[in-house]
């Protein structure tokens, strides 16, 4: 350290990107006032509106159906994305912006290391992991709906049960990864007490570990929270994209009343809010791929800082991108309420009945084994003599469960 040179901004003369961890630059200064508006004002606003939209869009898919798969995977999704926000709120509005809470706040120095920090991580992994679940679930729906039936058919007269046997499939192996890449999150930091009696917060040799820097934080968790789940939903929405088009083209020249033609237009309808969910998440992630894929670029940079006895710190922008990346994240995480409503006119009209704003839409009820089963008044009446209901098909078929 003692033959390197320092200009007056404690940059390396010899390497301009390493620094005096006890100097701060000028420019640095800059990005108080980005970290207050955006992952502050914006951020926080953002954050508990999502919250609130989330919840208000698990109430209104209660209140429609429950019993499909797709309804299911968003309501655990709404309910991540929940969490998601609200640890995000904490930690980018409360602490970092605003300041509210710190490190040295007493509950929350304890929780962070073994609770706060895995947790936000893993809320994030698991939305992301359902949302991938989500698309596979409609591209198998939309794009191998023979496959789908037939699954349906396994269930035979407990068709809820059928149902959460499904949601299941897609569900557990999802969390199960989202759990499983974040167990090293757990030990990454650590609570530790000085000779003052006070608790503070270090992190561990795993973390301080070059080797686990290198192939876990920055390739591992490029390569599979972002890099493949771009990769795969990608595929996925062109796929959906494609036989959506081509299912338009191909009901047009069939008659209206044909039940594998209102079928096909119901997975149409949520297939395409499927279709916004991911581009929502492909738009909303892209900056943190850009900033996975910078790290990945800078490690030889930072192990010669290190090397030096300095650190190194990321341009401007970079630390701007952060910023703005954090709040793009949590904007995703609020958008369900929004998209559902701009697709779904029984989402909608549900909605605006429970805040009050429209009379609650009249429901059909159907006699079915002796009970009475409410469907959606909109649904189009079936013609009992088509040939599609035959013998063949359950008379539960005529209820739709769809949310629109």
């Amino acid at each position: 350290m003692s033959n390197i040179v320092l200009d007056e901004e404690g940059r390396s003369m010899e390497h301009s990107f390493c620094f005096n961890a006890s100097v701060s630059p000028p420019m640095w200064m800059t990005s108080k006032s980005i970290v207050f508006w955006v992952e502050g004002v914006s951020l926080g606003l953002t954050g508990v509106i999502g919250i609130i939209g989330n919840i208000l869009t698990g109430v209104v898919l209660s209140k429609i159906s429950l019993k499909n798969v797709f309804n299911q995977l968003i309501l655990v999704l709404c309910a991540f994305d929940t969490l998601f926000n609200a640890f995000s709120v904490l930690e980018y509005s409360l602490k970092k912006a605003f300041g509210l809470i710190s490190y040295s706040t007493p509950i929350y120095v304890i929780l962070w290391p073994k609770f706060i920090y895995p947790l936000q991580n893993i809320t994030y992994s698991a939305s992301l992991c359902i949302t991938m679940a989500i698309a596979i679930e409609r591209y198998l729906a939309v794009c191998h709906p023979f496959f789908v039936h037939q699954e349906q058919s396994l269930g035979g007269n407990g068709t809820c049960i059928s149902f959460r046997k499904r949601t299941l499939r897609y569900l557990l192996p999802a969390l199960m990864f989202a759990v499983t890449i974040n167990i090293p999150k757990f030990l990454e930091f650590r609570n530790f007490v000085r000779s003052d009696n006070e608790t503070y917060i270090e992190p561990t040799e795993m973390r301080l570990d070059a080797d686990y820097q290198f192939y876990y934080i920055n390739w591992t968790r490029m390569t599979l929270t972002a890099f493949l789940p771009f990769v795969l939903l990608a595929f996925l929405n062109s796929r959906i994209i494609f036989e959506i088009r081509k299912a338009e083209k191909l009901s047009s020249q069939n008659l209206q009343g044909d039940s594998r033609v209102s079928t096909n237009r119901r997975e149409a309808k949520l297939a395409r809010i499927l279709v916004l969910l991911v581009f929502s998440f492909l738009f909303c992630n892209l900056g943190k791929l850009l900033l996975n894929i910078y790290d990945i670029g800078s490690l030889a940079k930072i192990r010669t800082c290190t090397e030096m006895g300095l650190i190194f710190r990321s341009p401007q922008w970079v630390i701007s991108l952060i910023s703005v990346n954090h709040l793009l994240v949590v904007m995703n995480s609020s958008a369900n309420l929004l998209l559902f409503s701009v697709i779904g006119t029984q989402f909608r009209a549900t909605l605006l009945a429970i805040l009050h704003l429209r009379p609650t839409p009249p429901r059909m009820v159907i006699i079915q084994n002796g009970s009475p089963v409410f469907s959606r008044q909109m649904t189009p009446r079936p013609r009992w003599n088509s040939p599609s209901f035959n013998e063949h098909h359950d008379v539960s078929l005529i209820v739709h469960t769809s949310v629109f």
